[in-house]
């Protein structure tokens, strides 16, 4: 018998897709609310929402990356951390780039960091047996 056979079977707590469409959300509700605390305009929160959507689409990837690796035996926090660093760290190139100040890395370092943190944490929850 292989290693295959002998492992069990994982179930997490919620379906890909649902993980996948939290993390989307959790960072347009984030972005949205960095944009509603510097900018009280509509267009903030407009253009917020969208900047949030950057690290809500990489988290869910991230989920779905993460979630494989658990199942093949890599362990929570290490699958967690990876994901919120690439996250982080790629929203925070982003943001720079977009914005053309260095400033803005460090506010899309934070809000890919914490779009990541959450719904990683959410999406690798696994059912009690």
């Amino acid at each position: 018998m292989t290693a295959v056979e002998h492992r069990a079977h994982s179930s997490f707590a919620m379906a890909t897709p649902w993980v996948s469409m939290l993390a989307i959300a959790i960072g347009v509700v984030t972005g949205a609310a960095v944009a509603l605390a510097a900018f009280s305009d509509p267009q903030g929160l407009a253009a917020g929402a969208g900047y949030g959507l950057v690290p809500g689409v990489l988290a869910a990837i991230g989920v779905s990356i993460a979630r494989r690796a658990v199942v093949h035996r890599t362990r929570f926090w290490r699958a967690l951390g990876l994901v919120v660093v690439v996250v982080a760290a790629v929203t925070a190139v982003l943001f720079a780039i977009t914005q053309l100040t260095i400033e803005m890395a460090v506010i899309g370092f934070l809000l890919g960091a914490f779009t990541a943190a959450v719904a990683t944490f959410v999406g690798l929850l696994r059912v009690r047996r």
